[in-house]
């Protein structure tokens, strides 16, 4: 196993952790992006199958969290534009700064490193 930098392992840290957030979060409070009958999940159980890939560095696992993330940010942005309530538009556009952190995380140049050392 070659040296890995620590700042890699602490951005994979954060990935994982921000990607268990906006999971959990979606999960146990989709009131707070849509109607009470409405159901949204960003990642939902495949945010802590991403988590545990990304943890044990599995090939296609930073792959994977970054289409998972663009495909929830595009539905996060209809969902913007479809909605007229002020409360869940900015719920909508806080869970959308935080998917664009995780997004520039899982791109950056120290993460795909660490990822492709094994």
């Amino acid at each position: 196993m070659a040296f890995v930098k620590p700042r890699a392992f602490y951005l994979n840290l954060l990935a994982i952790f921000l990607i268990l957030m906006v999971a959990g979060i979606t999960t146990y409070f989709p009131e707070w992006f849509v109607y009470e009958s409405g159901q949204i999940k960003i990642y939902g159980l495949l945010g802590i199958l991403l988590a545990i890939g990304l943890w044990r560095r599995w090939s296609y696992a930073r792959i994977g969290a970054i289409l998972v993330t663009l495909v929830g940010m595009g539905a996060l942005t209809v969902a913007s534009m479809t909605t007229n309530e002020f409360y869940y538009q900015r719920n909508i556009i806080g869970i959308l700064l935080v998917m664009i952190g995780i997004l520039l995380i899982l791109l950056s140049k120290p993460l795909a490193t660490y990822h492709d050392l094994k």
